[in-house]
């Protein structure tokens, strides 16, 4: 007890306070040969606690969380052991989220107790890299404690597109032809497939993450043969959000400049086999 005998002032001081610590505190003086004893007013001293935890229920420790979009999920943040009960909020960056249910229990000791929040949120593609957090605030604390995570958002890509072409298409034989299949967006990005009927034809393969609207691409290029006549070209772009592979095709009509015919009664089968220019030999 810090005192000074020459002001009479004697002061009391409690170092690393506990909760045992809170109660009714008066300052007496003994009396003396010529004066009676003297009581000051009574003071109650309130200790406050600030929350001694504050976790994230589904995801306690985790710095990254992955969600769908379009799906409902729920948070629970609790706070544990303060006094008075803190005020506990949910934000999604700098968006107050708002609140499903509240309950408050019983802290591990008297005089303590905690705070459970709930939030729901479905997310959206653009809720990709945001960070969620919960708050936890009482007056024992000058600053809001609190938890985070990035939230990292899967969504589908966009519906594929073959760059430039109709559903029908005509080559010359001979010609390299060339055909870049692209999606745009998703997360991840779309992975994009070439078929020629049920078989897998191998493009190049390329992704661009670093402009505006990430895309993924697929570029198909091979000589055209005159039995590619006819034939349908399909590419299929998805991810593993996507319940099943979209879709795009195109059907090739292949020319050849010159066919030779012994027999002309054949000529007008093999025209509409996409044979235009015939020479009867």
């Amino acid at each position: 007890m810090p005192w000074c005998y020459c002001t009479g002032e004697y002061n009391l001081q409690i170092k690393q306070t506990e909760l045992g610590d809170e109660a009714w505190y008066q300052c007496q003086v003994s009396p003396s040969q010529t004066s009676q004893g003297i009581v000051s007013q009574s003071i109650w001293l309130n200790v406050l606690v600030p929350p001694q935890s504050l976790v994230i229920v589904e995801y306690p420790g985790v710095d990254e969380v992955t969600w769908v979009a379009g799906k409902e999920y729920q948070l629970t943040c609790t706070a544990m052991d303060a006094k008075p009960t803190p005020k506990v909020t949910w934000y999604k960056n700098d968006m107050e989220l708002p609140t499903e249910d509240v309950t408050d229990l019983e802290g591990s000791q008297p005089k303590l107790s905690s705070r459970v929040v709930v939030t729901k949120y479905i997310a959206t593609a653009t809720d990709n890299k945001a960070k969620v957090r919960c708050e936890a605030q009482n007056p024992a604390l000058t600053q809001a404690r609190q938890v985070e995570f990035t939230l990292i958002v899967f969504f589908p890509p966009a519906f594929p597109v073959i760059d430039g072409q109709t559903d029908m298409l005509t080559v010359k034989a001979g010609d390299i032809a060339r055909f870049p299949c692209s999606s745009k967006g998703g997360n991840p990005l779309a992975s994009v497939k070439w078929f020629k009927g049920n078989e897998v034809i191998f493009g190049t393969w390329e992704t661009e993450e670093k402009g505006s609207v990430p895309f993924s691409r697929s570029v198909l290029e091979f000589s055209v043969s005159p039995t590619d006549n006819g034939v349908t070209l399909r590419c299929e772009a998805g991810n593993h959000v996507t319940p099943e592979p979209m879709k795009v095709s195109i059907t090739l009509r292949v020319i050849c400049k010159y066919l030779i015919l012994l027999d002309p009664q054949n000529a007008s089968k093999f025209q509409a086999a996409g044979y235009p220019d015939i020479m009867e030999g």
